[in-house]
């Protein structure tokens, strides 16, 4: 049952993976929003930038390490530790957080449909580990 529960939480975050390259704000999706930020450290010499398109990068990239981790241990996943999970989920959670709050102090965002299913992907997906968690582990 527990892998189950994993499964279902990596298909979770490939909603994460998937708004990432959906327009998320302003008609950007997160690329763009990473060149922006990059290019506006880059020009103004601003450590803000980089480090909201740190964040930015590290929404997609902890997404993807956590599911690249359980296909890795697929055979295991009953037996395997889900602390890298919730730590990969966790830092992006925080991260989109972090970068979303920097940002909303510099312009008005409109979040699109890519943030939304960003934030679903990671709701579901900590709804499905938190089963995990409980599940037993046969």
């Amino acid at each position: 049952m527990r892998r189950k529960w994993i499964i279902f939480s990596k298909l979770a975050l490939l909603l994460v993976c998937i708004g990432f390259f959906m327009p998320m704000s302003c008609n950007q999706n997160g690329v763009e929003l990473t060149k922006y930020c990059f290019e506006e450290a880059k020009d103004g010499e601003d450590i803000t930038s980089f480090i909201i398109a740190i964040c930015i990068c590290l929404i997609f990239v902890a997404a993807i390490l956590s599911i690249v981790i359980s296909l890795l241990r697929i055979k295991k996943l009953n037996e395997y530790s889900l602390i890298a999970d919730w730590i990969l989920l966790g830092s992006s959670v925080f991260s989109g957080v972090f970068s979303f709050l920097a940002y909303f102090n510099r312009i008005r965002l409109e979040l699109q449909i890519g943030a939304y299913l960003i934030v679903a992907g990671w709701l579901l997906s900590a709804i499905l580990l938190l089963f995990a968690s409980r599940s037993s582990q046969n």
